[in-house]
């Protein structure tokens, strides 16, 4: 785990010194200290920087810590870094002032060791389980948008992206959008000769193919099926979504999959349908390729067919 930051602004050389050494006293937690005497220095590392703790010095010169404090919180992504103001001042203006332009405590010079460190130990706790939780939350939402097996949009984002897509299509000159409906031929009976870790390795080889066929058509692509998946190509022709599935279909046909030492191979079967003038519905589109998939399953699989 990086080290957490802890940036110390005082104009005078002494204080740095002495706050830096109070907070040796904290022994759990790692952390490295940035020292500004300068603190329009300050703002400008502030400007392209994140600490997770500031302690800052009220009185300074050219900007002092609530100005300092009030800057760095103009930005919404600094809102949960906690701040200290440290004065020698002790009206009780300040304090509320301090509050207001953005700091989560207020300590008086000259500052007590244990005192010091006590409240840093804590704000520090407090930023790292903030962190924790947004790391959380961002994994969460990365779940509900990606398929954990195949690392391709999930059925819900993929849907709700095409339909978006789909609504805003306007008319060009290189094509309509294009869906591309694949279906593995013949997973069930890799299922059951290998089992489930067998299945799983197949669909990951798919899922690969398909990152390339994404790259290379500037597409996307999302598993709406245990084992269908979609590319949508936002415009495109049918003659080039033909080449592309021709391309993907011929890769998969000479993927081989390696499980518990045996090689495997697999095919899959494709359904292509162009979005029609005045299609405002992804549900329309996937329909048609849904009939085309049928018709090459219908015409012995490890094929492609295009709706008319």
């Amino acid at each position: 785990m990086a080290k957490m930051k802890v940036l110390i602004v005082d104009d005078d050389e002494l204080n740095t010194i002495i706050v830096e050494t109070y907070l040796t006293d904290i022994q759990d937690i790692a952390f490295e200290t940035i020292i500004f005497t300068n603190s329009l220095e300050a703002a400008a590392w502030l400007e392209n920087n994140q600490p997770d703790l500031m302690l800052v010095d009220y009185m300074m010169p050219d900007l002092d810590g609530m100005e300092l404090i009030r800057r760095f919180r103009k930005d919404p992504a600094n809102d949960d870094v906690p701040a200290v103001i440290i004065t020698s001042s002790e009206e009780e203006r300040l304090r509320s002032q301090a509050l207001q332009a953005g700091a989560n405590d207020f300590l008086t010079k000259p500052v007590d060791a244990t005192e010091l460190a006590a409240r840093s130990r804590t704000l520090l706790r407090l930023r790292q389980a903030t962190l924790d939780l947004k790391s959380l939350q961002a994994q969460q939402v990365n779940l509900n948008e990606i398929d954990s097996l195949t690392k391709l949009l999930s059925r819900r984002t993929f849907l709700e992206k095409g339909q978006k897509d789909i609504e805003q299509q306007a008319p060009d000159a290189n094509g309509q959008m294009v869906a591309i409906l694949m279906d593995i031929d013949g997973l069930r009976q890799l299922n059951y000769t290998y089992g489930f870790p067998g299945g799983d390795a197949a669909l990951r080889t798919i899922a690969t193919r398909i990152h390339e066929t994404e790259s290379e058509t500037g597409g996307y692509a999302g598993r709406i099926d245990g084992q269908q998946f979609v590319i949508i190509l936002p415009s495109a022709s049918a003659e080039i979504a033909l080449a592309a599935a021709e391309k993907l279909r011929t890769a998969i046909e000479s993927s081989r999959i390696d499980i518990y030492g045996q090689n495997a191979s697999m095919t899959a079967s494709f359904g292509i349908s162009v979005a029609h003038d005045g299609d405002h519905w992804l549900h329309s589109l996937l329909e048609r390729a849904e009939k085309a998939l049928r018709q090459a399953k219908e015409q012995g699989r490890n094929c492609i067919v295009t709706f008319p």
